[in-house]
């Protein structure tokens, strides 16, 4: 039996074509699993391939450089020996490009709730909402003399004039939030505007110093050596030239006794030749005599994800290539075969008046239920697949849950290539038979 209303959407030669489903179970079900396998394996291929692309993207995002070089110490002296390391590598002529730069994270900043951005308000957390006011994270971010004027290039600003024993800095207002999940929020953070003051706090031995500082500009540019995104809406991003960040700890030095900037440098070098590079930045790094100093060859790093993500390409999609071939040429025998030992049902038919017109319709409806069929099951068997993937590649990568359309699209025109091309080829061979041999062939 089958649904009445298939002959009223399709017309009497789906219902036939249906009726021959039902009739032929064993072979039905045997193609349909054959299927519903090789569009689970291919869709599980392509995103375990997407996945694993997404993955090598994020852990490589805003890695434009060959060679980092990390160095950490409390003293200034630490900082001038990093920054002597730097002028060196530079000089040896290794390297076509480099930045250095100094990061510097232990101060505060208060700042009134006028000075926030409604949008940084709702970001922040219920118990401080209602604070009047904040002591924001800042991130004081110092770049050698070339690269703090490229910078102001690229950012395309230009900052205000300081008078002799002032400190300024650009404001980097407009901030990405990261969300989790691999989701961002982009939004200005302060009502902040050049030639505003404010007023930093760093710990210097016994007492907190505070020291005045003027906004100089507002930019939308994160500068290098800082991520692309802050995790926290009460971080504020503040990028000063070297020297000024060499006076400030002067004058905090003075202030308190003790320098009281616990300072990180980082140095991003391009280079034609970057192993030999990293060869000189580790002689270099004898003379260093701060509390860290770590050379990272990441064009090294790089090629190795690219090429462990090729590999495991190459061999998912191989395994894949091969078993969806042998389903294939399952399903083709299975088809192929069915169509061959039809060949008395189908002479009946046409002896009965049915047209070549009606009996192509009941193939190509056939085909259509098999495709049907199939999607009906291996498409959500292989969505569940997806989520498994996705929770497991989640527990060290954060992005977002995402389906590899085009990989469903190429499956799905896959599943009614693969199944009408059989049925063509069986349908054509049946054609050519005459009527009054079939209705006496016996199947055996």
């Amino acid at each position: 039996k089958t649904w009445p209303i298939t002959r009223r959407i399709f017309g009497f030669p789906a219902e036939l074509g249906l009726k021959n489903l039902k009739r032929n179970r064993a072979r039905y079900r045997a193609t349909v699993f054959s299927l519903i396998i090789s569009i689970v394996l291919f869709l599980s291929a392509s995103t375990l391939s997407a996945y694993m692309r997404r993955g090598l993207d994020m852990t490589a995002q805003g890695i434009d450089f060959d060679v980092l070089v990390y160095a950490s110490g409390d003293r200034m002296e630490d900082l001038e020996n990093a920054r002597q390391i730097f002028e060196q590598a530079k000089a040896e002529g290794l390297a076509e490009s480099a930045i250095s730069s100094s990061v510097q994270y232990n101060i505060e900043l208060p700042l009134t709730q006028e000075m926030l951005t409604q949008k940084t308000i709702e970001q922040l957390n219920p118990e401080i909402f209602q604070q009047e006011e904040y002591t924001a994270n800042v991130e004081l971010l110092s770049l050698d003399e070339d690269s703090y004027q490229a910078y102001l290039k690229e950012a395309g600003i230009q900052p205000e004039e300081l008078e002799e024993g002032q400190f300024g800095a650009v404001l980097v207002n407009d901030i990405q939030l990261y969300k989790g999940n691999y989701q961002f929020e982009r939004y200005e953070a302060t009502n902040l505007t050049p030639g505003d003051q404010l007023t930093i706090r760093a710990e210097g031995g016994e007492k907190t110093v505070e020291i005045p500082l003027r906004v100089t500009a507002c930019s939308s540019v994160m500068p290098a050596g800082m991520p692309e995104y802050v995790r926290n809406p009460l971080t504020i991003v503040l990028v000063m030239e070297q020297g000024q960040i060499e006076r400030l700890s002067q004058h905090l030095k003075e202030q308190s006794g003790r320098d009281g900037l616990c300072l990180q440098t980082q140095m991003y070098f391009t280079s034609q030749n970057p192993e030999a590079l990293c060869e000189s930045l580790e002689e270099l790094s004898a003379n260093f005599a701060g509390g860290m100093f770590f050379v990272e060859n990441m064009e090294e790093e790089r090629q190795a994800a690219e090429s462990l993500t090729i590999i495991i390409q190459v061999f998912t999609y191989g395994f894949v290539i091969l078993l969806a071939l042998i389903s294939v040429a399952n399903i083709f025998n299975t088809l192929s075969t069915s169509i061959a030992l039809r060949k008395r049902e189908f002479a009946m038919l046409k002896s009965v008046g049915m047209t070549p017109q009606g009996f192509n319709q009941m193939m190509d409806y056939e085909s259509l239920f098999y495709g049907l069929k199939a999607l009906l099951y291996g498409l959500p068997i292989s969505f569940g697949v997806m989520v498994l993937m996705y929770r497991i590649m989640a527990r060290n990568l954060e992005f977002g849950f995402f389906v590899p359309w085009g990989s469903v699209v190429i499956a799905v025109a896959a599943v009614y290539l693969v199944v009408g091309v059989t049925m063509l080829y069986g349908g054509k061979k049946i054609k050519k038979q005459n009527i009054i041999e079939g209705l006496r062939q016996e199947n055996i």
